[in-house]
């Protein structure tokens, strides 16, 4: 029967941590012999040290290669006072051995590693402490306590964050390139002898991969089988009597696989960092643009204004917190151009043309849900359909397990998939002692003699469980509104998890009989309630209502 070459067949074997050893028991060995080979070169500042390690480890005599009979203390000696790519290799290659790494084989396991001698290493070269020193993110994988490694090890705050993912994207680019000219090199076909510079690239590789930090515990482990290892394989499909070019594309697309799954998981976990800092900077935009635009003349009149500083912080920000998770096909060049000029006309193509095309990209670079909601295992919805299920529906909605910021969102999500509803955005935040946010939204209609109708509506979320509105806040919220004109606004709506205190719902009625301005609508729980079961995958995404069990 034919071997079988695929993903799991090249995975990382697991590791067991030995006796006496503060290793954790979900470290990564290739992450730990990185981390090894990182404090035996920082270390190793004489030839009697490295005599020492490899005596207390039992490879001081250990054979390199047997065809001169050289130890690998022989060549990391000869080599040591020229600290060069020799000598780095010879580190590295001398560094499983030191570990006194012992593999053993259990069946539907796989492979099962111990390093032996990691407490000798540990104890000599004070390993856990010199790793929290000068390596905090090894660190963190290795030895800090598993429930909470990344917070003690590292701040987590949005710019150092970013650093990280900076880093991380730019290694990746670096490994991409190694990949495409290596690749090139590929035999198609047993050869043999081996290629220099392919064994520089995969020591390249190899290097690069210990800068792509693990997302949701996976990263990039296994480097590209050498020349030799290529061609036992051809050798071994050619005995079977198989093509080579199974091999072939084999080992072509496994690495490239690799880059583009690390690739897509940066990206998605970038988009979880930026969210909310976005939705931040483009509410600011969306706030001060018209406020510019009031009284500014479309023409080349200069527009001097306080405000176009803000914007341009904003923008920049904008740009470095999306990195490449969303392709730039707005107008990006328009807008910094136009910025640049700031004449009455410019502001008036940015309000226009340019912001709105760039928000396109930005809402791609924060909303991407990549992530499907859970499932049961094994459902056929043909079945569950057949099995005529009966008992009554749940309506009620679980509003307390959302914040404030989830229900700022729900409204958002629920606002874009209403008909009529367009241009839906998050305003900047305000002082105001709730710490409400405020959306803003078109609402177009026909406008009964065969035309359309705009209204701009603004919209106040009040995530309140253990009160009813009062009219008080009704009133001061249409105060606090008018920071959003101009443009005028024609419609406010009160949105709330809770209810309206009758005295509030009074003075609303009053007010809109009155022909006040704006109108005022009222959204309680129960209204709430009614416009989402048209959108039940909202409730299910914002987790409103638990599921069911499903029997079998």
């Amino acid at each position: 029967m034919r071997r079988q070459l695929d993903s799991t067949s090249m995975s990382e074997p697991v590791l067991k941590v030995p006796a006496g050893s503060a290793l954790r028991s979900d470290a990564s060995l290739y992450r730990l012999k990185l981390a090894v080979t990182k404090a035996l070169r920082a270390q190793m500042d004489s030839t009697s040290k490295w005599r020492d390690i490899a005596q207390a480890t039992g490879t001081d005599q250990l054979i390199k290669s047997v065809h001169t009979d050289e130890t690998f203390l022989d060549v990391i000696v000869d080599r040591m006072e020229w600290q060069d790519d020799e000598y780095d290799a010879a580190v590295r290659d001398f560094v499983g051995s030191l570990l006194g790494l012992k593999t053993n084989f259990i069946p539907f396991n796989g492979s099962v590693v111990t390093p032996t001698q990691l407490p000798v290493l540990e104890e000599m070269l004070n390993l856990p402490q010199w790793l929290a020193e000068h390596e905090p993110l090894l660190h963190g994988e290795l030895y800090a306590p598993e429930q909470d490694h990344l917070a003690s090890t590292f701040p987590v705050d949005l710019d150092g964050v970013l650093a990280v993912m900076d880093a991380a994207s730019a290694n990746l680019d670096r490994l991409q390139k190694v990949w495409e000219r290596a690749s090139r090199m590929l035999p198609t076909a047993p050869a043999r002898g081996s290629d220099p510079e392919y064994d520089d690239l995969m020591r390249a590789w190899g290097t690069l991969i210990s800068g792509l930090p693990p997302i949701e515990g996976w990263t990039i482990t296994q480097t590209p089988p050498s020349m030799d290892e290529m061609r036992i394989l051809y050798s071994a499909d050619a005995e079977e009597d198989q093509p080579a070019y199974s091999v072939f594309e084999h080992i072509a697309q496994g690495p490239q696989k690799d880059l583009d799954e690390y690739r897509f998981r940066l990206a998605k976990a970038r988009r979880v960092v930026i969210r909310d800092r976005l939705q931040d900077l483009v509410g600011i935009v969306d706030t001060l643009l018209p406020q510019i635009l009031d009284g500014a003349p479309d023409d080349s009149t200069p527009v001097n204004d306080s405000r176009i500083e803000e914007i341009t912080r904003s923008i920049t920000e904008i740009e470095r917190l999306m990195g490449d998770t969303a392709a730039r096909v707005g107008r990006w060049g328009h807008l910094h151009r136009h910025i640049r000029f700031s004449e009455g006309h410019d502001w008036h193509d940015i309000h226009e043309l340019d912001w709105p095309s760039v928000k396109v990209d930005i809402e791609a670079a924060c909303f991407s849900e990549v992530d499907p909601l859970p499932i049961p295992p094994g459902v056929d919805l043909a079945h569950l359909a057949a099995s005529k299920p009966k008992g009554p529906a749940s309506t009620a909605l679980n509003w307390d397990l959302l914040d404030d910021t989830g229900f700022e969102r729900l409204l958002y999500e629920l606002l874009l998939g209403l008909p009529g509803y367009q241009n839906v955005q998050l305003l900047m935040k305000t002082r105001a002692a709730d710490r409400g946010r405020d959306l803003s939204a078109e609402y177009a209609y026909d406008d009964g003699a065969g035309g359309t109708r705009t209204d701009r509506v603004i919209v106040q979320d009040k995530h309140w469980r253990s009160k009813s509105v009062p009219p008080e806040e009704i009133h001061s919220g249409l105060t606090r509104i008018r920071l959003w004109e101009p443009p005028p606004i024609d419609v406010y709506i009160v949105a709330t998890s809770g209810h309206f205190s009758p005295d509030a719902v009074a003075w609303i009625e009053k007010h809109n009989h009155d022909g006040g301005r704006p109108r005022i609508d009222m959204w309680p729980e129960a209204r709430l309630s009614t416009l989402l079961s048209q959108k039940p995958h909202l409730v299910v995404q914002f987790g409103l209502r638990s599921a069911s069990a499903i029997s079998d």
